[in-house]
C-alpha cells in the first residue's frame, strides 16, 4: 500500500497552529501522566528558560496519521500526553497571566480561528472521546480553569484520566501562580519558541502503528497494553472502532490502568502457561490473539475475564454477598506475589460456582502459602501453576492426589518444618501474612474469615534483646532464648506502630499497656490468646508452638497422608 511519511522539527508555536487539528483517537489510551511527570516537566522548562543564552529544549517524537497535507485533521497515535499537558501548561500560563495581549497569545495555541481561513474555528487538540467536553469546559475553555481547580470532594469518583488532569492542572497553576509576571513571560515565550518537536506524519495508518511499535521498543515509555489496543482495535473495520474503543475504555477504567495492564500479563500466562521471555505485547499478538478476530477476543476473553479478576482483586469476607471462597482469597492477596492469579482467573472463568469452587480455592490458597512460606523462587512458581492451568484446561481431577494441585506427602513434611522454624529472621514477607491466617484459625474452626486491620505489625513477645536482670533472662537461658525468640509462638500482630522501648518491659506490663488496649482488647485474636498468662516461659512457647501448628494443619490439612505421585 502506498503512504506519505515526512518528519519535522517544529517549534510549539508551528506545532499548535492552523496546520494540525490534533485528535486522540478512540483506540488510543487514556490521559495518564502523574504529577511527578508534569512536575518534571516544568522544572525542565524552567530550568532551560533561565539559561542564558536560552538553548533550545527538545520535546521528543510524536506520530501522527495526517491524510491530506492541505487539511489539518491529525490522528495523534503517539504523543498525547505530552501534547496534552503542554496544553495544560499553556492554559495555565494564560489563566494566570496579567497580561491580556499574552494571555491572547496564549490562548491562539489553545484554539485556532482565523475569518480569512476556510477551516472552522476548533481546539488545536482533541482528547479521548470520553474526556472531550471535560478537558475543552474546565482547561480548554478561557477562564474554566478557576472553578475547575476549586477543591473537589467528588474526585474519588472520578475516572484515572479526569483525576490526573485536575492534579496536574492543580500543581502546575500552585507552582506558577506566585512567580513574577516577568518570569511568567520569560516561561511562556520559551514554551512557544524554544520547545521543539519531531513530528512524523504518514497518511496511512498501518504506517503510523509500526512507527509506534519500532519507538517503543527504543525505550519510549509506552504500554504494551496500547500497542495491544492500537493492534486490536486498529484492525477492527472502521464502523466497529467507536464501539469497541468505548468497550476497551470502560474495562480499563473498571480495573484501573495497572490492574487492565496485569490482566493481560495473567491471560498471556493462562494461554501459554510459561514464564514471560519476550515483550508481553510481542507474546501476546503472536501466541494469544494470533489470528483471532478483535472483537472476538474482546467479547469472548477480554471482558469475561475482567469481570472475574476484578471479582478477585475486590471480594471482601465482609461483604453479605461475599462467596464460601472469599477468605481463601483475601489470604491470597496477602502474599507478595500474585502468580497464583491466573489460576484463579482460569477456574471461576470455567468452572461453575459449587461447593468444589470453596475446595478449589481451599487447595489453590494451601498451595501458594506452601511455596510462599518455603520460599519458592518466581520459576518454580510459574511451573507449578502452569501445571495447575494445564489440568484445568485437560479437565483433570484437581482434587485427587497426584493432582499438581495438591501437596504431595514430601511437600507436607516440608511445609511443616518450615512451620516449625523460625519466621520473623526470614523478614516481614513471610510472617506477616502467615500470622494473618493463623489468627483467622481463631475466628472459625477452618479459618473462614478475615477482616481489615489497618495497620498490622509483629511483635515479640519475649523481646529480641531483654535487659540484663529482667525477668525475661531468669525465664530463658541464652540458648533457650535463641531457640525460641523468632518462631511462631512468639510472634503476636498489633495494630500500631511498633515501639522498641515498650517492647522489652516486663510481660504483664507488656501485655496490659503495649499488646493491648486501656479495655485489655485486640483486633487480633491471636494476640488476645496471650493475655491470661502469668509467665512467658519455655514451656509455655512448647505447648502454644504445637498448638498454632495444629491450627494450621487443621486448615490446611497437614496432616492427612498424601500420595507420594504429587510430590
Amino acid at each position: 500500500m502506498n503512504y506519505e511519511l515526512q518528519a519535522f522539527e517544529l517549534p510549539l508555536r508551528k506545532v499548535f497552529n492552523g496546520e494540525f487539528a490534533f485528535k486522540v483517537p478512540f483506540y488510543q489510551r487514556p490521559y495518564s501522566w502523574t504529577r511527578e511527570q508534569a512536575d518534571e516537566l516544568l522544572d525542565d522548562l524552567t530550568t532551560a528558560a533561565e539559561a542564558q543564552p536560552p538553548a533550545p529544549y527538545f520535546l521528543g517524537s510524536i506520530v501522527l496519521v495526517k491524510p491530506a497535507k492541505t487539511m489539518p485533521a491529525s490522528d495523534v497515535v503517539d504523543g498525547q500526553q505530552r501534547l496534552t499537558t503542554l496544553t495544560t501548561l499553556l492554559c495555565v500560563l494564560r489563566e494566570i497571566s496579567d497580561s491580556p495581549e499574552r494571555a491572547v497569545g496564549l490562548h491562539q495555541r489553545v484554539w485556532h480561528e482565523d475569518p480569512l481561513d476556510d477551516v472552522p474555528g476548533h481546539c488545536h487538540l482533541t482528547v479521548g472521546r470520553k474526556d472531550i467536553d471535560f478537558f475543552r469546559q474546565n482547561i480548554q475553555a478561557r477562564g474554566g480553569l478557576s472553578a475547575f481547580l476549586e477543591p473537589r470532594p467528588d474526585i474519588g469518583k472520578w475516572t484515572d484520566s479526569r483525576k490526573r488532569l485536575w492534579e496536574n492542572a492543580e500543581r502546575l497553576r500552585s507552582r506558577l501562580k506566585d512567580r513574577s509576571s516577568s518570569d511568567q513571560d520569560r516561561l511562556a515565550k520559551y514554551v512557544v519558541n524554544n520547545c521543539y518537536l519531531v513530528v512524523v506524519a504518514t497518511t496511512n495508518r498501518e504506517s503510523a502503528y509500526r512507527i509506534f511499535s519500532v519507538l517503543n521498543d527504543r525505550g519510549l515509555p509506552l504500554s504494551p497494553t496500547d500497542i495491544l489496543k492500537a493492534e486490536i482495535i486498529g484492525r477492527l473495520p472502521t464502523d466497529a472502532e467507536d464501539r469497541y474503543s468505548q468497550k476497551w475504555e470502560e474495562i480499563e477504567d473498571g480495573l484501573g490502568r495497572e490492574r487492565f495492564r496485569d490482566l493481560f500479563t495473567h491471560l498471556r500466562m493462562i494461554r501459554l502457561k510459561s514464564k514471560l521471555r519476550r515483550t508481553l505485547h510481542e507474546d501476546f499478538l503472536e501466541n494469544v490473539l494470533g489470528t483471532q478476530p478483535g472483537d472476538g477476543f474482546i467479547n469472548g476473553e477480554l471482558a469475561p475475564s475482567a469481570d472475574v479478576y476484578r471479582e478477585i482483586l475486590d471480594t471482601r469476607v465482609s461483604d453479605p454477598e461475599a462467596p464460601s471462597w472469599a477468605a481463601c482469597i483475601e489470604h491470597l492477596r496477602h502474599l507478595d506475589n500474585f502468580d497464583w492469579i491466573p489460576p484463579a482467573i482460569a477456574y471461576l472463568r470455567s468452572k461453575p460456582r459449587d461447593e468444589h469452587c470453596r475446595r478449589f480455592f481451599q487447595d489453590l490458597e494451601r498451595l501458594a502459602y506452601f511455596l510462599f512460606v518455603t520460599r519458592a523462587y518466581q520459576t518454580q512458581r510459574i511451573n507449578r501453576y502452569a501445571e495447575v492451568l494445564k489440568e484445568l484446561d485437560d479437565g483433570g481431577d484437581l482434587a485427587g492426589d497426584r493432582s499438581r494441585l495438591q501437596l504431595g506427602r514430601d511437600e507436607v513434611e516440608a511445609f511443616l518444618q518450615r512451620l516449625g522454624q523460625d519466621i520473623y529472621s526470614r523478614g516481614s514477607r513471610v510472617m506477616r501474612p502467615l500470622l494473618q491466617k493463623l489468627d483467622s484459625t481463631f475466628l472459625e474452626p477452618h479459618g473462614g474469615a478475615t477482616y481489615d486491620r489497618g495497620i498490622t505489625t509483629v511483635e515479640h513477645v519475649l523481646p529480641q534483646t531483654p535487659p540484663e536482670g529482667s525477668e525475661w533472662r531468669q525465664w530463658f537461658t541464652d540458648e533457650e532464648r535463641e531457640e525460641w525468640t523468632h518462631k511462631l509462638a512468639n510472634l503476636v500482630l498489633l495494630s500500631r506502630r511498633r515501639n522498641t522501648a515498650a517492647s522489652n518491659r516486663p510481660f504483664r506490663e507488656k501485655i496490659d499497656t503495649y499488646l493491648l488496649d486501656k479495655e485489655g482488647r485486640t483486633p487480633f485474636l491471636l494476640t488476645q490468646s496471650v493475655k491470661d498468662g502469668s509467665e512467658w516461659t519455655p514451656e509455655v512457647l512448647k505447648q502454644r508452638q504445637r498448638k498454632l501448628i495444629g491450627r494450621l494443619s487443621a486448615v490446611w490439612r497437614l496432616q492427612e497422608p498424601a500420595s507420594d505421585g504429587a510430590s
